[in-house]
């Protein structure tokens, strides 16, 4: 006799995943069908299928499907007929990071799949993507109890740092810099995200569940976005004790500071472990409090928010839609509304708010401004497409129309040639118009805009009929424009602008990429005023009447048509390059290691050079306020490390570089170049025989006044200045004595290595690296209680054993 099964079945379309991917990613896809078998009979189809036949076979009540998987060797299956069986609600699941390049090609899938209502694991999904948060329900991560528990394992690691540390982790960052110095520590290496045929040397599973379980403390955070992440869940949940840094999302989830968990930053974090160390009662009700509320609301047998939505839409009422009041919330019926589905978070990632403080100076068309915020942006996420849409909208207003051209083609070469969507953002694609009408021949922008015919979108429909007023020839539209439908979604948010607003400003982008003519074209038609529009548009419709057959006799899933080649093409191009790249760089980095370091920072293998790249990160992590180089010289690596690392910094920053001897007594004031923008260079000051040490004293003075600076934070030591008098070098440890961070060069010399000594042995400073051995040697002091409050460090000098 058949069973009855009371759980509804969900037919769960997920991608074929590469088994050389890392293990935890594949750990995870299985993660998401155990928990959907918590309240569905779930059936996975992972192959290119039929849709109506697939439902025939298994009779779904719900039907979910995964996208925006950025891993271009995981393979979506292809799903025809999506169309058929319109009584089966459908789903999409946005299994990606909220900032994820694959996004667009998720949109794009969902567009041709006929789905309109999504669900989302990132937890600042909405806030990322807002024109899809109208759709959007959140589905958190959350954790295996029968993986993530107590093993009741001795606790033998006092601090695990667990995880990727590249500047996506800013605040991981800054705690594995300050906690490592003062406490033992593990620090595991992240393998990455790309599949590899090697065996990776890390631990998953279980016996990663072990390891969290042997540790007194794990710090861990929800990179730059203040995400949610499945670590936030893991560490509790294994009866350790989450150090993490505060977010709405994480309160969201039911934590709370000094009860369950231990929100810090780096000027609380260290007296927090303090304490924590020494109550071990304290540390205990913490530690419980955490496992209790994981194990209580967070586990895969919580994740119920798809099985709410299918019991409610079922029940819903035509005048009812279906709201989640926030992430971790039940989802509940209310009256039909245009707000959001996801209320009550907003994390405010560190990238969006730069992002809003560049669209300010855009719209202020303080285009070197917005540039070099957006730049920072796309610095902490290479891959996220906002950011580079907006430089290519700088770049197109400063009249540079082919590196517009190189922006905007990144984030639609991934879309089409890895992600192998069947379209491109709209909003990408209008601009590669515009881009494409910059700088190259208005025939290529025709053949651009007749691309895509389907797609609809307001500013991608501009563009078409900008190009049609300057070329005269039919432009295909979508069928409906101008009529009540949904314009294709776009993770892109740019102001909202009439017609006229929007053809002046592109007559000012064509006039700044010197195609004057184009803009005088514009404009001549613009002139006529709205009739002209008004006769644009008619003529608009009567194309669209033209092709309306051949648009809805297409297929629902549309191959990329004839520019994704150009895409496919630049894809293989951008590896032949990378190619070439890596054999050239290897080549000049041995000759670099032969003969010494000779190309600039940026290019040079001294970006892994020890002391540089300290420097480098030290400048980027730290928060410093104001600089100091004693000895500064552009060529020397030292001072192009400082300078990099303090423009990769979330806040700005103040370098004074001083040069030693060559010029005249009296120190200048030399102008920056334009990429030294933080920087204000003085000397060369020619230190003449005699009191040496007070003509610095002035020279500092001086310096001090004319940037209004108390105190440097840090101060960075050239020993290659070579000064002979030993004033000089007592009015040096004199500065040294108040800075913060004091980094010396060539400490072998004997008189750097006198003040490297007298620095120790005064114990105002702590000597936090060195190296005798490199180059002339090199030691980087920090003062005891200029960072942290602390007049010597702790130590984990006993085994933790009460936490079993």
């Amino acid at each position: 006799m058949a069973t009855f099964d009371p759980k509804p079945k969900l037919v769960f379309f997920q991608y074929k995943y590469d088994d050389e991917l890392p293990a935890f990613l594949l750990a995870h896809k299985r993660e998401h069908v155990k928990c959907l078998s918590e309240f569905f009979n779930v059936v996975v189809v992972d192959h290119d299928c039929d849709y109506a036949h697939i439902c025939d076979i298994h009779h779904p009540d719900l039907t979910l499907f995964e996208g925006g998987v950025p891993f271009p060797s995981c393979r979506r299956p292809k799903v025809s007929s999506a169309h058929a069986n319109a009584h089966i609600p459908k789903l999409g699941l946005l299994n990606s990071d909220a900032f994820c390049c694959g996004r667009a090609g998720f949109l794009s899938d969902m567009d041709h799949l006929g789905i309109t209502t999504y669900f989302a694991i990132a937890t600042a999904a909405a806030e990322n993507t807002p024109a899809i948060s109208d759709s959007l329900f959140i589905w958190p991560n959350s954790i295996d109890p029968d993986l993530y528990r107590d093993y009741g394992v001795w606790k033998s690691i006092p601090v695990l740092f667990a995880g990727n540390n590249t500047a996506l982790y800013p605040w991981r960052q800054r705690m594995m810099r300050l906690i490592s110095k003062n406490y033992s520590s593990l620090i595991c290496n992240h393998p990455g995200y790309a599949p590899r045929r090697e065996q990776q040397q890390i631990r998953v599973g279980e016996p990663y569940a072990r390891m969290l379980n042997a540790s007194v403390f794990v710090p861990s955070c929800g990179t730059l976005a203040k995400e949610v992440v499945r670590k936030h869940f893991e560490i509790p949940a294994c009866k350790s004790c989450l150090v993490t840094e505060s977010s709405p999302a994480l309160q969201a989830a039911g934590f709370i500071d000094m009860v369950n968990c231990v929100f810090a930053d780096e000027h609380d974090v260290l007296d927090k472990l303090s304490f924590l160390f020494n109550n071990q009662d304290a540390l205990e009700a913490i530690v419980q409090a955490g496992f209790d509320l994981v194990h209580r609301s967070h586990t895969i047998k919580q994740r119920n928010q798809i099985l709410q939505w299918y019991e409610l839409n079922k029940a819903a009422q035509p005048h009812q839609r279906i709201l989640q009041p926030g992430p971790f919330e039940p989802l509940r019926l209310v009256d039909a509304s245009p707000t959001s589905n996801v209320a009550g978070i907003a994390p405010g990632g560190l990238h969006l708010r730069l992002l809003q403080q560049g669209d300010q100076l855009l719209a202020q068309r303080n285009y070197e401004g917005a540039e070099r915020l957006y730049l920072k942006c796309a610095q902490y996420i290479p891959w996220m497409p906002e950011p580079k849409l907006r430089l290519a909208l700088c770049d197109l207003r400063k009249g540079n129309a082919s590196r517009a051209l190189s922006w905007i083609s990144e984030p639609i070469q991934f879309t089409l040639s890895e992600y192998r969507a069947a379209d491109p953002d709209p909003v990408e694609w209008a601009y590669f118009i515009v881009a494409t009408l910059c700088s190259k021949d208005i025939a290529e922008a025709v053949r651009c805009a007749n691309q895509f015919p389907w797609l609809d979108h307001e500013e991608l429909n501009r563009a078409r009929r900008a190009v049609a007023i300057l070329s005269g020839r039919k432009i295909v539209l979508p069928a409906g424009v101008g009529e009540h439908r949904e314009h294709r979604r776009s993770i892109h948010q740019l102001p909202q602008r009439n017609d006229q607003a929007w053809f002046t400003s592109l007559c000012d982008i064509l006039t700044a990429c010197k195609r004057a003519n184009l803009a005088e074209q514009i404009r001549n038609y613009l002139n006529r005023g709205s009739a002209a529009l008004a006769d644009l548009n008619n003529r608009n419709v009567a194309i669209r009447q033209e092709n309306n057959d051949e648009l809805s006799n297409a297929s629902l899933t549309l191959p990329p048509q004839g520019k994704t080649r150009y895409f496919e093409w630049r894809l293989r191009i951008y590896k032949v390059r990378a190619g070439l790249k890596q054999l050239v760089k290897r080549g000049l980095y041995g000759a670099e290691a032969r003969y010494g370091y000779f190309m600039p920072h940026h290019l040079s293998s001294s970006r892994n050079d020890e002391f540089y790249g300290l420097i480098h990160d030290l400048a980027r992590g730290e928060k410093i306020g104001a600089a100091l180089v004693v000895g500064a010289d552009r060529r020397w690596r030292g001072t192009q490390a400082l300078i990099a690392g303090l423009r990769a910094q979330e806040e700005i920053s103040r370098l004074v570089c001083l040069k030693i001897g060559g010029g005249s007594g009296d120190p200048f004031v030399g102008a920056p170049r334009p990429e030294e923008d933080c920087v204000k260079w003085y000397g060369p000051l020619d230190l003449d025989p005699g009191d040496m040490g007070e003509q610095f004293r002035n020279s500092i003075r001086r310096i001090k006044d004319d940037n209004n600076v108390t105190s440097f934070d840090l101060l960075l030591f050239n020993g290659s200045a070579r000064v002979q008098e030993d004033g000089f070098y007592e009015a040096l440890y004199e500065l040294l004595r108040e800075t913060k961070y004091v980094l010396l060069d060539d400490v072998s010399d004997v008189r750097i290595h006198d003040i490297y000594r007298r620095l120790k042995s005064e114990g105002r400073h702590r000597v936090t690296d060195e190296n005798p051995s490199l180059r002339n040697g090199y030691a980087v002091l920090e003062k005891r209680n200029g960072n942290n409050g602390r007049t010597n460090a702790s130590s984990f000098d006993r085994p933790v054993t009460t936490l079993s």
